[in-house]
C-alpha cells in the first residue's frame, strides 16, 4: 500500500467514527482538507494548539488590563476554589492516575493553593534601620 491509500481508509475510519469530520470539503485529489482551527464547546478545550496559542495571547492581554488590586482578588478567588474543593480534586487526582493517595494529595494541594506565590509578592516592602531606609519593590 502507497501512503494515499493509507490515507484513505483512515479518513474513511475516521469519517465513521466522527460525525464532525464527515463534513469537511474534499479537495481534487480526494485528500480531506485541514480543518479550521475552532474551540470546541467545551471552554478552555481547543481543537489545535493554535487556537489554544490564540485564546492565552488574548487573555493574557486582557489579564494585563486589569489593575493589580484586581488581579490580586482573582488570583485569591482561584486559591478559595482551590481550598474549597481540595478533596475532590485529591480523590480525582487519584483515581486517574493511580498515584498517591488521597491524605496527600490534600495536603499537597492545600500547600499549593496556599503557599503558590502571586500578586502578594509583588508589593513593596519598606526596611529601615541604624544604616538608612531600603525599598525593595518587584516586578513581574
Amino acid at each position: 500500500m502507497n501512503d494515499s491509500q493509507i490515507n484513505a481508509i483512515v479518513e474513511q475510519v475516521v469519517r465513521r467514527l466522527s460525525g464532525e469530520l464527515s463534513s469537511l470539503p474534499q479537495s481534487a485529489k480526494g485528500e480531506a482538507r485541514k480543518a479550521p482551527a475552532v474551540m470546541t464547546n467545551r471552554p478552555g478545550i481547543f481543537d489545535d494548539l493554535d487556537a489554544a496559542g490564540a485564546a492565552a495571547t488574548k487573555a493574557q492581554a486582557q489579564w494585563i488590563a486589569l489593575s493589580v488590586e484586581t488581579r490580586y482578588k482573582c488570583i485569591e478567588a482561584i486559591r478559595e476554589v482551590a481550598r474549597r474543593n481540595t478533596e475532590e480534586l485529591s480523590q480525582m487526582a487519584v483515581t486517574e492516575t493511580k498515584l498517591g493517595n488521597v491524605a496527600d494529595k490534600i495536603k499537597k494541594n492545600l500547600l499549593v493553593a496556599n503557599k503558590t506565590p502571586g500578586m502578594e509578592i509583588l508589593r513593596p516592602h519598606a526596611y529601615s534601620g541604624d544604616y538608612g531606609l531600603m525599598l525593595t519593590e518587584r516586578a513581574p
